[in-house]
């Protein structure tokens, strides 16, 4: 920042500022907003899904195993050695192949090709290498160590192998049906490498720190405004082109044309890293007050969204130097709806703002000025302020519409007071409702409860916002350096290992975090203009019940957004938040059917089976450590407005032939659309994966040969339970039941009346499973 103070005096002194706020009055803050009851109520979830998806990570893992063939076993065996290490002196990887020519002897002639996979800069390191694989398939003679040793004898590769180096990889899943009821010998293997790039905090947060996010949040605005609104258009359009060709020089090499042609997609990260590198030197020929002037309007906008950060304006003067001069007026426009201090004055003032620059539109303003000035036989334009608000406090007194006013003002000033002022909030509430005791107020009911709990949960979101902004920031950084050698190691280690071994047809994704919590997947790439309901789709299809070949269990997937954020920077004890993971996993065998006629009544009264946690059997894991996934929760609105693009992508798999799994993925969005019941949460796989007694049949307690045809199954195959095609098929043909069946009052699961829709769903499955005797049937 050119008009800031640089060089060792200024690190120094940013140095001793950040030491003068060691205290933790922040985390506490927001610790203390939490309600020990919801606390209770997290804690027992998180362990329960956190236990549970670990045991169906090792079991699915271990039909993977048991069902994959010798080349199946190489590919992933060496695909864990590439992603792991990255020796970049270590000569290029080759695989030989014929010709097509023979020599003298008619033996075939061979010719060696060259992968160069380890790049300058690329990630290596595999979070929880062995921790979900069988025993058996890493040591012995046909385990993983015996065939690297043996494929890679003579290189020194397999000494850099499970060195623990960065772990920015956090897993390797695959996606679709290996390991499952539809895995078939000649799948793909589609492979997810899940990289987190955002900053790990190895202790707890103070208020130095929120200091440093909010510094971050500043520079960020700058940015933004300084693209959108300091630069003309010709300047705008001409950045970008300038960015997108650097980008090109930099990152074309060994792109295709399409590659190249959506460069600034691909590596976002780089792109905005060298627009940025533009905005530095257009800001550095700018004068220094006008320097100054900028970065002032970056300050006021970011502490208008933060005004819990109040307390920190003090120490951000000390950092920003050149606003030092501009006193309590800084103060007045960032926080303008400051309640340190109780004033029914201010509560007041505020009243009449809201009412005239919310509650009233341009026309009704005017017109109440306009009445008063004719009564006072004056000009409108010419009353002063006092009397204005004078006049306005009159008109919203006699508004007939007063209670819902003070409602939305209310709920307004939870959006814009601080929370450590929650109790002058109250007295506010109190304050007015006394002040306008004698209008015959009606306000909600439980009002002031209402209010502390929007104060509560703002608080909150506000806080969050303030950490990612920082946290993502930190991390497109990062990015910017690794994205390109990590393309083109994947690129590479693809093609090394489909030469190898061409049957497995591995196929490796990208996947960083914190684009999979915005629903930015690789597919989406192709159209940025594509579906974000697609793209969150895809964290619940594919990648969350995905088959996790190593890594670490996720945060549970269900918690609250912010509480993990929170968590992440040590917001919650460590102690009291460890969770346990079981390193044995079993199949449950127990009944989940429901009650059918002659049921003995303490067999109806049974509770649900818990696996035990036994202590010396199991691996502890701090919840913030854990990495975040993101949530599964997806507004029904937004699969309802997406719909369209979601079949346009499903359709682009006819030219795969993988109709009938696209089928049946739009029946499951029709599904959540047209059958869910719009009280519930959009029906999730993965929460079903985790949770099969969560399913409809089950929790509605159905009856039926349908049903019981399903649970019979469960009962013979226990692995079905885990695997996500079978859950999907089966939710969806009990759910479909009676779907477009209108002389059908009450669901009977006969299997001689399913519905055309059903009978489809059926067939696509087996069709899915290349079962060919449905034809038959």
């Amino acid at each position: 920042m050119p008009c800031n103070p640089q060089g060792e005096f200024a690190a120094s002194g940013f140095k001793i500022l950040l030491q003068s706020l060691s205290s933790t009055k922040i985390s506490d803050s927001l610790r203390g907003s939490y309600h020990v009851i919801h606390l209770k109520k997290w804690k027992e979830y998180a362990q329960r899904e956190f236990n549970e998806m670990g045991r169906i990570n090792r079991l699915r893992l271990e039909s993977l195993v048991a069902l994959s063939d010798e080349e199946m076993y190489r590919t992933m065996y060496e695909g864990l050695l590439l992603f792991d290490i990255n020796p970049e002196d270590a000569p290029a990887l080759g695989v030989q192949e014929k010709t097509g020519k023979f020599d003298e002897n008619g033996k075939p002639v061979m010719r060696s090709i060259a992968f160069d996979i380890f790049k300058k800069g690329a990630i290596h390191g595999i979070e929880g290498l062995e921790r979900f694989l069988p025993s058996a398939s890493i040591k012995g003679e046909a385990g993983m160590d015996a065939h690297l040793e043996q494929e890679f004898s003579g290189t020194d590769l397999v000494s850099y192998f499970k060195q623990d180096s960065g772990n920015m990889i956090k897993s390797l899943t695959t996606i679709g049906s290996l390991g499952g009821i539809g895995h078939k010998p000649d799948s793909d293997m589609d492979a997810q490498v899940i990289i987190n790039t955002n900053p790990e905090f190895q202790f707890s947060w103070n208020d130095a720190d929120f200091l440093v996010a909010l510094i971050a949040n500043v520079m960020e605005s700058f940015y933004e405004n300084y693209l959108r609104n300091a630069l003309t258009a010709e300047e705008r359009r001409e950045f970008k082109l300038t960015a997108t060709e650097t980008l090109k020089q930099k990152c074309g090499t060994g792109l295709s044309e399409e590659e190249q042609r959506v460069i600034e997609f691909i590596f976002a990260s780089s792109y905005r890293w060298e627009l940025r590198k533009l905005i530095q030197d257009h800001l550095r020929q700018r004068p220094a007050e006008e320097q100054k002037r900028l970065f002032m309007s970056a300050v006021v906008t970011t502490l208008k969204k933060f005004p819990d950060c109040e307390d920190l304006l003090a120490p951000l003067n000390n950092f920003f130097s050149f606003i030092k001069k501009s006193g309590g007026d800084l103060h007045k426009k960032s926080f303008p709806y400051s309640l340190k201090k109780f004033n029914k004055e201010k509560v007041l003032n505020w009243l009449v703002d809201f009412y005239c620059n919310s509650f009233l539109d341009e026309a009704g303003t005017h017109q109440i000025l306009w009445r008063y000035a004719v009564v006072n036989n004056m000009s409108p334009d010419s009353l002063p302020e006092e009397k204005k608000r004078s006049c306005f406090l009159s008109s919203l007194t006699n508004n007939s519409q007063l209670s819902l006013l003070l409602n939305e003002f209310f709920d307004h000033l939870s959006s814009q007071v601080a929370y450590a002022s929650r109790a002058n909030v109250s007295e506010a509430i109190q304050v007015l409702k006394q002040h306008f005791s004698t209008h015959n107020l009606v306000l909600d009911e439980g009002l002031e409860k209402q209010i502390m709990s929007k104060l509560e949960i703002r608080y909150s979101s506000r806080m969050v916002k303030l950490i990612e902004t920082f946290s993502d920031a930190q991390a497109q950084e990062i990015e910017a350096e690794i994205e390109y050698p990590f393309h083109l190691k994947i690129q590479q280690a693809e093609a090394y290992l489909t030469k190898k071994y061409p049957t497995t047809e591995i196929h490796f994704f990208t996947n960083i975090l914190r684009k999979q919590r915005n629903g930015q997947h690789t597919p989406f790439l192709v159209s940025p203009e594509g579906s974000m309901a697609y793209a969150l789709m895809l964290n619940d299809f594919l990648l969350n019940p995905a088959v996790m070949i190593c890594g670490i269990t996720p945060m549970p997937f269900d918690l609250p957004k912010n509480f993990k954020v929170l968590s992440s920077i040590g917001v919650f004890p460590e102690g009291e938040w460890t969770l346990k993971q079981n390193l044995v996993a079993e199949y449950i065998t127990k009944d989940l059917a429901v009650e059918t006629e002659g049921e003995d009544e303490q067999e109806k009264k049974k509770p649900p089976v818990n696996l035990q946690i036994l202590q010396e059997e199991t691996e502890s894991f701090v919840l913030g450590k854990l990495p975040n996934w993101g949530e599964i929760i997806i507004p029904r609105e937004m699969f309802l407005g997406h719909a369209l693009p979601i079949f346009l992508r499903e359709s682009e798999k006819i030219s795969h032939r993988n109709l009938p799994k696209a089928l049946l993925n739009c029946w499951w969005l029709e599904m959540i659309v047209c059958i869910d019941r719009e009280d519930d949460l959009p029906t999730s796989l993965t929460r079903l994966l985790w949770n099969p007694e969560g399913r409809n049949f089950i929790r509605d307690q159905r009856k039926g040969p349908l049903i019981d045809a399903i649970m019979k199954m469960e009962q013979d195959y226990p692995a079905l339970q885990l695997d996500p095609w079978w859950l999907k098929f089966t939710e969806m043909l009990v759910r479909f039941e009676s779907y477009e069946q209108d002389d059908e009052e009450e669901p009977d699961f006969e299997l001689n009346t399913l519905s055309e829709t059903q009978k489809n769903i059926v067939f696509c499955f087996a069709q899915h499973m290349r079962i060919s005797d449905i034809i038959n049937f």
